[in-house]
């Protein structure tokens, strides 16, 4: 299992991206208004990741959207490149 933080720019922790395969990446972000529990951000990452690659696609196709037409969406927009890098990652770690 692979593991990476999504950060603030201030380098606070707002969520977790787990690959479990170069096929199976999964994420959890954590509510503006909440404290970051990694515990908790791991288990829904790990369970989205089991769900496979085309369910997190989808996902990630709809935050492109709200943060491309103007509308953020606090730290969901974080999560995209930090994705596409873990994909990539993924990719070579697991070898597949």
């Amino acid at each position: 299992m692979l593991i990476s933080y999504v950060r603030t720019d201030s380098g606070k922790k707002v969520g977790v991206i787990i690959a479990l395969s170069s096929k199976k990446i999964g994420y959890s972000l954590c509510n503006p208004l909440d404290r970051f529990n990694r515990s908790i951000g791991k288990f829904i990452a790990e369970k989205r990741a089991e769900k496979g690659k085309d369910y997190i696609v989808k996902i990630a196709e709809v935050i492109n959207r709200r943060c491309d037409y103007g509308k953020p969406m606090s730290n969901i927009c974080r999560v995209v490149q930090p994705m596409l890098d873990m994909e990539e990652r993924a990719g070579r770690y697991f070898d597949e």
